[in-house]
């Protein structure tokens, strides 16, 4: 499934195309009401927050992929006697940057003055608490890796074959919406806009036809990288996915386009091409002209679990649900309302924030400057890293003050467990300002040279420290990995304690002719086993990260086909080289299913451009009902198993 920047990223094309085609008429209605159609764009996918808002007291906390990124969220914000991540990031930074200028000034007047205004104990207390910080992420780190394998599994992939597939009012509502009615639901929201006459709806539907456009063409493409579909590879599927969306953002950022060259190459480099980390993509989803909300004050009222900022128009919200009514009628999933949309609006702007406003990951620039070192300080730079531990497998701090101790170059790579949320590990400008004023201004003499090296260690070390952390989030598919990524063939995992190489990017976006597929679950654990221990972290990094062993059984059966290209990801976008033919989107019917696992059957689609043009010059026609995950493969209508779900004899019927 296409992330988020790809949606965009289509919308955009479309609107480009549908100006170029003379059809101003629907591309003014978006351009007028850019924030819907951008709500509207990113579709289905709206459905991983659907519920959002705070459970009534007393009810069963959520489970859906919400839940998740409350937890991040709760890691960031400042609460009543404890700091978040945002503000200490900020304190460290701010007080190594200080440090740095007065060592550069060699200002023994102002280094006193730390010491006599008490600003050397906030700077302390600061980087004291981040350890604080680290630990709470730590723990977690563990709850959120159980999720994963647990909770956040599909509900149509049940543990045992036995088990009948559970009614759709018990689906997450992300399931639902990919899986049931796809067509009708845009149908529906058109009609609806048309019998009300709200620009808004009319832009948020337009939007959503795009949107499911570039779902149906664009997962075949996903899964055909992942070796299979969400249902089966729900999270290997969100990693993959944050790589595939910042190929297409630095790819599509650029005029003229990038060209590839032998090797798949491309010109001019990945290390050139623009990166999402502060992209501000939050700001495309803004309903009126300013920005739609405080980051900050949402973060407080998500960590005290207070309602969410009413933000999406309640009359927009009503007629919204309305169309969930008439499409899914008493199928709806539990917790589905008009008032949940403004919830998933609010998760969903954060995440992007979070993803892409460069507030947290780019804390020290999304790209930052590595510090130079002042002279000859003793260290090498390999040497300052976070991401090393002690004998105890803990994460070990900047060096110590003493220029002539060396750093233990053999220690461990840091823990498994923070590949699952990243590692922001204890640093410590703490000690270099206690060091400073002790031994240096109390003895009434300053050794500036020394003095500049303590403090070089630790900015250096807290450069290292998140350009490991920005490494780790795209890992494991929470935020965006920078394309400089791309131009390695292979990525050692030293980080994550595997030496096992991270795939090119030619593995990691780019399409494979997969057979067999789909492979069948990502990951199985035993009624024993608890999903939150190292061991079983360490399971699931290793089955995420790795691709499916054809040369092992695993795959489903009967067989299908994924997708019936090698290419980057512009082949589906807008590639002329890939035009509509005899099966567009617009085609289907009981025909198309019937014939599914024969090599030659799944339609070949073209582009999501070229598709979208389609269907809007043909805007009164009944869509069909294509299953958004492309779960079986090309081509397949919605479904649904005939009784349990058993990996060794699939067997579906259509959806009635």
């Amino acid at each position: 499934m296409p992330g988020i920047p790809t949606l965009f990223q289509a919308l955009e094309l479309t609107l480009d195309e549908l100006d170029k085609q003379n059809m101003h008429q629907v591309a003014d209605v978006m351009r007028s009401n850019p924030g819907y159609a951008h709500l509207g764009v990113i579709g289905a996918s709206i459905g991983d927050f659907l519920p959002a808002d705070p459970p009534a007291p007393g009810a069963e906390p959520l489970t859906n992929y919400t839940r998740i990124w409350k937890n991040i969220f709760q890691l960031l914000a400042d609460l009543e006697g404890r700091k978040g991540f945002i503000s200490t990031l900020t304190g460290v930074r701010d007080g190594l940057h200080k440090l740095a200028t007065i060592a550069t000034d060699e200002d023994a007047e102002a280094l006193a003055d730390l010491d006599s205004s008490g600003e050397a104990d906030q700077m302390k207390a600061t980087a004291d608490n981040l350890k604080v910080l680290v630990q709470e992420l730590i723990a977690k780190a563990k709850l959120i890796a159980g999720w994963i394998a647990k909770d956040l599994r599909p509900v149509v992939n049940t543990a045992a074959i036995t088990d009948p597939i559970p009614a759709a009012t018990k689906w997450q509502a992300r399931d639902v919406l990919h899986w049931r009615k796809t067509g009708t639901f845009v149908r529906n929201l058109l009609d609806k806009a048309n019998a009300t006459g709200d620009a808004r709806l009319r832009a948020y539907a337009y939007g959503y036809l795009v949107g499911y456009t570039c779902m149906v063409c664009g997962s075949p493409f996903i899964n055909s990288i992942v070796g299979g579909p969400f249902r089966t590879q729900w999270w290997r599927q969100r990693f993959i996915r944050v790589h595939v969306d910042a190929w297409v953002y630095g790819y599509y950022q650029q005029t003229p386009r990038p060209t590839m060259g032998p090797g798949d190459v491309p010109s001019p480099p990945y290390d050139w091409w623009p990166s999402l980390c502060d992209a501000n993509l939050h700001r495309k989803l803004n309903l009126g002209p300013t920005d739609a909300m405080d980051p900050i004050a949402a973060l407080n009222l998500v960590v005290m679990a207070q309602p969410f900022p009413a933000v999406v128009p309640g009359d927009f919200a009503q007629r919204w649900f309305e169309v969930v009514q008439a499409t899914f009628g008493p199928a709806v999933p539990e917790g589905l309302s008009a008032s949940s949309l403004n919830g998933a609006y609010v998760m969903t702007w954060l995440m992007l924030w979070f993803q892409t406003s460069g507030v947290v990951l780019g804390a020290l620039g999304c790209r930052p400057k590595e510090p130079q070192p002042p002279g000859n300080c003793g260290k090498d730079r390999s040497e300052l890293d976070p991401f090393k531990a002690d004998e105890f497998g803990n994460p070990t701090g900047p060096p110590p003050a003493n220029i002539d101790e060396d750093v233990d170059d053999t220690a461990l790579a840091c823990a498994i467990f923070f590949s699952i949320l990243g590692g922001l590990i204890p640093m410590s400008p703490s000690g270099v300002i206690t060091k400073i004023i002790t031994d240096e201004i109390k003895s009434g003499s300053v050794d500036w040279d020394n003095v500049r090296c303590k403090i070089y260690w630790n900015r250096e070390y807290l450069h290292n420290a998140m350009a490991g952390f920005q490494r780790l989030v795209a890992l494991t598919g929470f935020a965006y990995p920078d394309p400089k990524v791309f131009a390695e063939d292979a990525q050692a995992l030293a980080l994550l304690q595997s030496n096992k190489p991270l795939e090119s990017a030619r593995n990691l976006v780019k399409s494979r002719l997969r057979s067999p597929f789909p492979s069948r679950a990502w990951i199985t654990l035993k009624p024993d086993e608890d999903p939150a221990t190292t061991l079983v972290l360490a399971k699931i990094f290793d089955e995420f990260e790795k691709d499916p062993d054809a040369t092992k059984p695993g795959f489903e059966s009967p067989g299908t086909v994924a997708y019936h290209a090698e290419a980057f990801p512009s082949f589906f976008l807008d590639d002329p080289g890939n035009p509509v033919g005899i099966s567009p989107v617009k085609r289907g019917g009981p025909g198309l299913f019937a014939g599914h696992g024969a090599e030659d059957t799944p339609a070949r689609f073209g582009s999501v451009v070229a598709n979208a043009i389609d269907l809007f010059r043909d805007i009164d026609t009944r869509y069909p009902n294509w299953n958004l995950d492309a779960d079986r493969g090309l081509a397949w209508l919605t479904w649904k198993f005939k009784t349990g779900y058993d990996p060794g004899s699939v067997d579906v019927e259509p959806e009635a």
